[in-house]
């Protein structure tokens, strides 16, 4: 069953997380959008936390995707416009962490799906923290991330091909149940998604 545009839910879509501690973790990521009636002056992006206030981490996380998403509008979404369009975002943790420390890069996917109409595909798990300046952060611990993926059931896991030697330690049994993609800049990214 497709997911709707911009969606990324456990067991369908997921997305990764690696912690600024070094310890993996798992969040649940939602968004929609509706066009502004205004002259796309301002893009509101509204964030929420099921129960709770929003964490400081998440936000600069969910900043980090959306000025990516202005800079690069034109290679990621064509001739849409993102500052004409109002999204919710709502993230939901999926073990202890409630952070979102690291989001920047599955939030750029989700917005961005969310504009061409296009939802990422089930059973997938993003990872890659994504900076102001469009670049993806080194993960510590790739292999920690792919058998947490293939623990919670996913079938495909994205990761920044600067992951890719690391992943040599990866035991046989977690390579041969996982699809692994890996992709070179956040625009590669959205279309592996």
């Amino acid at each position: 069953m497709p997911l709707w545009a911009g969606n990324m839910v456990e067991g369908r879509g997921m997305l990764g997380l690696q912690g600024g501690d070094g310890a993996v973790r798992m969040m649940d990521y939602q968004e929609k959008r509706c066009p502004l009636y205004n002259n796309g002056w301002l893009s509101l992006i509204t964030v929420i936390t099921a129960n709770a206030p929003v964490p400081p981490a998440f936000r600069e996380s969910v900043r980090c995707g959306e000025q990516n998403l202005y800079s690069r509008a034109k290679e990621l979404v064509g001739d849409r416009d993102p500052r004409s369009h109002e999204f919710t975002v709502q993230l939901r943790a999926m073990d202890m962490d409630r952070s979102g420390y690291g989001l920047g890069l599955p939030v750029l996917l989700a917005l961005c799906g969310s504009l061409v109409e296009r939802s990422t595909k089930g059973g997938l798990i993003v990872v890659g923290s994504l900076n102001l300046g469009g670049s993806v952060d080194m993960i510590p611990n790739p292999a920690a991330v792919a058998e947490l993926a293939v623990e919670k059931g996913a079938a495909q896991l994205l990761m920044p091909i600067s992951a890719r030697r690391q992943l040599l330690d990866l035991p046989d049994e977690m390579a041969t149940k996982l699809n692994i993609v890996f992709y070179a800049d956040p625009p590669d990214a959205f279309l592996k998604a």
